[in-house]
């Protein structure tokens, strides 16, 4: 768990708040190296393992969500890469990583990385994995005062959930799901205030269609959630939470 850093600036309404996917993104070394791995072998094996016992995709998306939080809410967009390399069809790794472009007063970095395994797969399009996976989330979040902002990082266990059924032709739709059951604590060295009892919940429902050998597009929608506890100096505890939806756009290189 990263210690939090206070720093103070322009900021937008906002308060107290451990999430809200806007700005640049910052990832711990250990899920950098592996994100940078993956999707380095994706594009690397699409020429030469098209037709051999690999298979993924590599792209990129939009999500244009909106956060919100305890009553106050911001527009935010925010881009990002996904990468998943299957082995056999049935063994898999898949990475994504999404963050802001130029939002430095309210932002939150968010990469994961989840192993999966297809427990039903009758086709490639039709299926049922489930898998385990680590998430780390770097955050800067308004205070209470909307003068200054302090940042810090989460990270923990998730367990993940993806399906998929074939609706036409190259058409298919998708659900993804992860839950987070133990973030890491977090405080805040200025105030010492502490987020105690962090757990957080994912989603992302779509369509997706391939106009092109090798070429993927999808839609969807998009949630993210983070639910926690506020302890302030007094020990008071206020239960809070945070989350980002919206819908989003993508396109990626299938192989």
């Amino acid at each position: 768990m990263g210690e939090m850093h206070r720093r103070t600036g322009s900021v937008q309404d906002g308060r107290n708040a451990p999430l809200g996917l806007q700005g640049e993104i910052v990832m711990s070394h250990p899920l950098r190296l592996v994100v940078r791995v993956l999707l380095l072998s994706s594009m690397v094996a699409a020429p030469a393992l098209a037709l051999g016992p690999l298979d993924g995709e590599v792209g990129a998306l939009w999500w244009a969500n909106e956060y919100d939080t305890e009553g106050v809410s911001a527009d935010a967009g925010v881009p990002g890469v996904h990468a998943e390399l299957w082995w056999q069809s049935k063994f898999g790794v898949r990475a994504q990583v999404l963050g802001d472009v130029d939002d430095i007063s309210s932002s939150s970095d968010y990469t994961a990385v989840d192993v999966m395994w297809k427990a039903f797969s009758p086709t490639e399009n039709n299926f049922i994995a489930v898998g385990l996976g680590w998430q780390d989330m770097d955050f800067t979040a308004v205070d209470s005062t909307v003068t200054s902002v302090f940042s810090g990082e989460t990270s923990g266990v998730r367990v993940a959930l993806e399906g998929r059924v074939g609706i036409v032709g190259m058409v298919y739709a998708y659900g993804q799901a992860a839950y987070l059951p133990a973030m890491d604590d977090a405080s805040d060295s200025f105030t010492l205030e502490e987020y105690n009892d962090m757990d957080g919940l994912e989603y992302e429902l779509g369509v997706s269609w391939k106009p092109a050998p090798f070429i993927s597009v999808r839609g969807g929608y998009r949630e993210n959630q983070l639910d926690y506890k506020r302890v302030d100096l007094l020990g008071t505890n206020n239960s809070e939470s945070s989350e980002s939806s919206g819908f989003l756009l993508g396109v990626g290189f299938h192989f």
